[in-house]
């Protein structure tokens, strides 16, 4: 990565709703991201209508847009889905060499979540097996770097990430047992530097375990978290290594 991230100086307050995750907007992403400007121009794949499971067009433009300012070299991402965020980098980031993709095998999505190291709950549950899982990449030019792991998150070891993930995105099951698991590998492996990204954070109604999760690791005082939440409006939160 050739572009190091810079933490915002800290508050002299916690922020009382949401314990230390700082609210940002995207005028502060610029600052944390030297050479991230929100209106350098992307080419995106997006579906026709949003369904469960994906981000936003704004959220897939500022992640797209910050691997590629970052000139990340290697990518990984728990949540594959069908696939449109590896698309959507492999188009956009021409400097990666290495992206790591993880979801579960295919007889865990036909039985709906059921046998899975930690419980899935009702809505995790809706959105597995509803795609047919990375079929918008694997036909892409650039799939050959791409290495598609169908195993349990919670299973992962470093031996399934070839390169150190400069950059590691966590978008797999929702419950705060996997978001905790998936978070501790992807600390195990990231690269120094490193960035971690998260979505669906504040979706107390739906999705409490990603805001749970977060909001205990933002005490852990080797990392800045960064929601960017006033304009635009996101889930997505960004983790900073504090320098050493």
């Amino acid at each position: 990565m050739q572009i190091i991230p810079r933490p915002l100086k800290p508050d002299p307050q916690r922020w009382s709703n949401f314990r230390g995750v700082k609210k940002i907007n995207i005028n502060d992403l610029a600052q944390i991201f030297p050479g991230y400007h929100p209106l350098h121009e992307v080419q995106l794949t997006t579906s026709g209508c949003q369904i469960p499971g994906q981000m936003t067009f704004a959220e897939m433009g500022i992640l797209v847009s910050v691997v590629r300012a970052l000139r990340a070299v290697s990518f990984a991402q728990i949540g594959t889905f069908d696939g449109i965020t590896i698309r959507n980098i492999l188009d956009n980031c021409p400097d990666l060499k290495s992206v790591v993709t993880v979801d579960l095998p295919d007889t865990l999505h036909a039985s709906k979540g059921a046998g899975t190291a930690f419980p899935t709950d009702n809505f995790n549950a809706s959105i597995v097996n509803v795609t047919d899982i990375g079929y918008r990449f694997r036909n892409h030019p650039r799939a050959g770097i791409v290495r598609d792991v169908r195993k349990d998150s919670a299973t992962l070891t470093p031996a399934d990430f070839p390169m150190p993930p400069e950059v590691f995105f966590v978008d797999g099951n929702h419950s705060y047992d996997y978001c905790s698991s998936d978070t501790r590998i992807a600390l195990s492996v990231l690269a120094r530097p490193g960035v971690m990204i998260w979505h669906d954070f504040g979706q107390i109604d739906d999705l409490p375990g990603v805001t749970r999760a977060l909001t205990e690791l933002a005490d852990d005082k080797s990392y800045s978290l960064y929601w960017l939440k006033g304009f635009p409006e996101t889930t997505l939160v960004f983790g900073i290594q504090n320098p050493v």
